[in-house]
């Protein structure tokens, strides 16, 4: 479990995917949990794919919203 590894004390932040171990451990002792931009992105992507059109339309804005974020992140760096 992951408790054993990092205890129920751990102050830092978890970056992980979306396995629910680290949901339960975020849950239980309420410590922050960074999930991966790859795997928002890829979940997506996979909205917007559906067959369903308001969903596949939702997941575009998504999308269009994200890459709008990555273009000012990358306009702005100095």
């Amino acid at each position: 479990m992951l408790v054993d590894i990092l205890g129920e004390d751990f102050a830092g932040v978890i970056g992980c995917d979306y396995f629910s171990a680290y949901r339960r451990y975020m849950k239980d002792f309420d410590v922050l949990v960074q999930f991966c931009i790859a795997h928002l992105i890829r979940d997506i992507k996979y909205l917007a794919g559906l067959s369903d059109k308001a969903t596949a339309n939702y997941g575009q804005r998504l999308l269009d919203a994200i890459r709008d974020m990555f273009s000012i992140f990358h306009n702005t760096r100095h």
